[in-house]
C-alpha cells in the first residue's frame, strides 16, 4: 500500500508541474503575442498617384494577393486547434481595416508586423518588408488607399489556449516578435538596373526571409515549411536558367513545388529584378569559390 501511496503521490506531483509548466508558457505565449509597445518614430506619407503602378508591382511580386486575396477581400488562411489566422480585408468595404488606417499604421503593419490595434501579427512576413525603403512602402500604401471596396466581413485572428502554450515555447511568435524595429530604413531603393546593389535589395525584400539573410540556407519561420536551401549554387546558373526557374519553377535538375518556391509569385517579377538577382547570386557563388 505504501508503494502505491508513493506512486500516486509522484504522479500527482508530476500532473502538477505539468500544470503549471503549461501555465507559464501560456502566460508567456500570450505576452508574446502583443506587438513592441516602444516601436520608432517614423516620417512617411502616401506616395501620389503616378506611384500607384508601382504599388501594385510590389504587391502582385511580394504574396499580398496570395495571402489576402485577388481582391485584397482577405480570407480566413488558418483555422485549426492551436490558432485561427485570418488576413485581413485590407479595402475599405464592410469588414475592411482601411477605414482604421493611416499612413503611419499602414507602415507599421507592413514593416513592424504592428496590426492596428498595437498587437503582433500572427502571419505576415514583415521581417521581409522592413529592408524596403520608404519610397517603396509609400508606394504601396497609395496603392492600398486606392483599392476599391470588398464587402467582406471575417472572423478575428484567435490565438487559442495550445497556441499560446506553442507560442511560450518560441515553436510559434508573431512577425513583430522576429524584427529588428530599431533599424533604419533607406529613403530610396537603389535605382533599378542589372546591378549586384540592386540584386542585394531585391533579395532582402523577396529571399531573405525563407534562405536567409546571405541566402545560404535556413529553416524558414513557418516549421512545417521545408528546409530553403542556399541559393549560391544558382549563381552557377545562366540568366536564361535562373529566369526559367523564378518564372516557371523549373531548374536545370528538378521542378519546384510552388508551396514550397512560391514561383507563381516571382514569375511577376520584372526582367532588370531577375537580372539584378542573378548578378547578386553569381556574386554569392563566387565568394564561395574563393575560400
Amino acid at each position: 500500500m505504501k508503494v502505491l501511496k508513493w506512486l500516486g503521490i509522484a504522479l500527482a506531483s508530476v500532473v502538477a508541474l505539468v500544470v503549471v509548466a503549461a501555465g507559464a508558457l501560456y502566460l508567456i505565449g500570450g505576452s508574446r503575442m502583443e506587438g513592441p509597445s516602444d516601436l520608432p518614430p517614423e516620417s512617411i506619407t502616401a506616395a501620389d498617384i503616378s506611384e500607384l503602378g508601382r504599388g501594385a508591382h510590389i504587391a502582385r511580386t511580394h504574396g499580398c494577393l496570395e495571402c489576402h486575396a485577388p481582391q485584397l477581400e482577405g480570407q480566413v488562411l488558418v483555422d485549426a486547434p492551436p490558432f485561427r489566422v485570418v488576413a485581413s480585408n485590407l479595402t475599405s468595404g464592410r469588414g475592411g481595416v482601411a477605414p482604421r488606417m493611416d499612413a503611419l499604421g499602414w507602415e507599421r503593419a507592413i514593416r513592424h508586423g504592428v496590426g492596428p490595434d498595437g498587437r503582433g501579427l500572427a502571419i505576415m512576413p514583415s521581417e521581409m518588408y522592413a529592408h524596403m525603403s520608404d519610397d517603396e512602402v509609400a508606394a504601396l500604401i497609395a496603392w492600398l488607399e486606392a483599392l476599391p471596396p470588398v464587402d467582406n466581413e471575417l472572423p478575428p485572428t484567435v490565438i487559442r489556449p495550445l497556441g499560446r502554450i506553442i507560442a511560450g515555447t518560441g515553436g510559434f511568435q508573431p512577425t513583430s516578435a522576429m524584427i529588428d524595429h530599431t533599424r533604419p530604413h533607406p529613403a530610396t531603393a537603389p535605382p533599378a538596373a542589372p546591378t549586384v546593389e540592386y540584386g542585394r535589395h531585391r533579395a532582402a525584400t523577396l529571399c531573405a526571409g525563407c534562405h536567409g539573410p546571405d541566402l545560404a540556407g535556413m529553416q524558414p519561420p513557418d516549421p512545417s515549411s521545408p528546409y530553403a536551401p542556399s541559393l549560391h549554387l544558382s549563381g552557377n546558373w545562366t540568366l536564361d536558367q535562373f529566369t526559367t526557374a523564378l518564372r516557371t519553377g523549373r531548374t536545370p535538375a528538378r521542378q519546384l513545388d510552388s508551396l514550397a518556391m512560391p514561383w507563381t509569385i516571382t514569375r511577376h517579377l520584372e526582367d532588370v529584378e531577375i537580372e539584378g538577382l542573378h548578378l547578386y547570386v553569381k556574386e554569392l557563388a563566387g565568394r564561395d569559390s574563393s575560400m
